[in-house]
């Protein structure tokens, strides 16, 4: 598995207003296959350049390719982004929004966008939490309809 840092998706306004297939269509183009064929060629190269390596394209024998792109269409990500959110440091843990709704007394979110943050050890963590706070709410509510 090889893992290519990159940017998210740019926001472009002029998609809000089409269907989703069409935005996302859009998205995609901003890593098209000229684009990542470049970065393919670009990381064989520097693999082969390790010894044992020279001839690693000759092995491959099946290729999975996802981009932000197509983050954003099979996991409806936000700027296609495998981290939720972000991953910068505004975004990293305790900076990340709350389990509770600013809004909603009854509303509680969890997932990799929600403390404590992005990854399945930590979004199960958040789950258990969330899990306990909203036990406790319930108790409190039928202890106070008593």
């Amino acid at each position: 598995m090889v893992l290519v840092p990159c940017r998210s998706l740019l926001r472009d306004g002029g998609f809000a207003n089409l269907p989703r297939d069409q935005c996302i269509a859009g998205y995609k183009e901003m890593y098209d296959d000229e684009y990542v064929g470049k970065v393919r060629d670009t990381v064989l190269a520097r693999l082969a350049a390790l010894e044992g390596l020279g001839n690693l394209q000759s092995h491959i024998v099946d290729e999975v390719v996802d981009t932000p792109g197509s983050y954003a269409d099979l996991y409806n990500v936000a700027a296609g982004s495998p981290f939720a959110l972000s991953h910068g440091f505004g975004q990293l843990s305790l900076t990340r929004p709350s389990h509770r709704s600013n809004d909603s007394d009854n509303v509680f979110f969890v997932g990799a966008s929600t403390r404590p943050g992005n990854g399945v050890p930590l979004v199960l963590i958040g789950a258990k939490q969330v899990a306990k706070k909203v036990l406790q709410k319930i108790s409190t509510t039928v202890q106070d309809r008593r």
